[in-house]
């Protein structure tokens, strides 16, 4: 029975290693497929004429920030230096115009010199040790293993690859490795939740285990499943999180050309009601500074 406990906690320890490299997957596609995919999808649809429509709308939000520095210039009585103005509203529109573009997602491919190191020295012992071209008798789960491995260090994703081989190391026992095979088959399976159970019937062993003193290996085991558990819960929040974001919240817009034709009409009319705006406070600031100029 002993020995049952710890191939059951073996098999739980597995699944949640299976579960959370497949997270660790899911954020790459997003950060690396999909993400660019949709920003080229959204720019090509709507982006590049959205960027027009922002930029105006920024150019009239400094005409009316002119108009108020004027106006309060006026009102003390000063002079008005209308080239101390511009250069003042020139660095904000620099500002502006750098929040506006945003900055590039850099989160999954800067790594540090000594991270870049680990990633280097992880993926040499993955080859070194697991390479199929080297290793002809390698077991399929080894061999998927091995492939991701190769996505990972070309994502650059040493989180990934820290995890795949540590997976690698701790699957070398034939017992264990047939688990780790079916496990990552059944990832391949769509709404498919990886459980030990499905492989093999440990329900027996898991009512019982509460009624067995915990050995040391038991705890070991224990204390990496509830690690692992946390870590996935954390990529998870991560994921969703990213989902919300652009670009992939401009998903349900592009996948409907209908909702595309909606918000090209959005923009053309803000556009047309930026340039009016525009036109009107140039108008207003040239009567202002005529003024100006008259009372001085």
């Amino acid at each position: 029975m002993e020995h049952s406990f710890t191939l059951w906690l073996q098999s739980e320890v597995m699944a949640c290693r299976c579960s959370l490299l497949s997270l660790l997957e899911q954020r790459d596609k997003l950060s690396f497929q999909e993400g660019p995919r949709l920003e080229e999808s959204y720019m090509k649809e709507v982006g590049t004429y959205e960027e027009e429509v922002l930029r105006q709308e920024l150019e009239v939000e400094i005409l009316e920030k002119k108009q108020q520095m004027i106006q309060t210039a006026i009102n003390r009585r000063e002079i008005v230096d209308e080239n101390a103005i511009d250069q003042r509203l020139d660095e904000l529109r620099q500002k502006m115009i750098q929040e506006l573009s945003g900055e590039a997602p850099a989160a999954y491919t800067s790594l540090s010199d000594e991270q870049s190191d680990e990633l280097q020295g992880l993926y040499h012992q993955i080859v070194k040790g697991y390479h199929p071209q080297t290793h002809p008798d390698l077991p399929q789960a080894h061999r998927e293993l091995f492939q991701k491995a190769q996505i990972a260090y070309r994502c650059r994703d040493l989180d990934a690859l820290r995890l795949i081989y540590e997976m690698l190391i701790a699957s070398d026992e034939e017992s264990v490795s047939e688990v780790l095979s079916q496990i990552l088959s059944s990832l391949e399976q769509p709404d498919h939740s990886p459980s030990p159970a499905h492989f093999t019937d440990y329900s027996l062993s898991s009512r019982l285990y509460k009624n067995f003193c915990q050995t040391e290996e038991d705890i070991i085991l224990i204390e990496e499943k509830t690690r692992y558990q946390k870590e996935a819960d954390l990529l998870l929040e991560e994921i969703t999180s990213m989902r919300k974001t652009f670009p992939f919240s401009a998903a349900e817009m592009l996948s409907d050309p209908q909702k595309i034709q909606a918000y090209r009409d959005e923009l053309s009319h803000r556009m047309y009601s930026a340039k009016q705006r525009h036109d009107a406070r140039k108008e207003e600031i040239a009567q202002m500074m005529k003024g100006a100029l008259t009372h001085e």
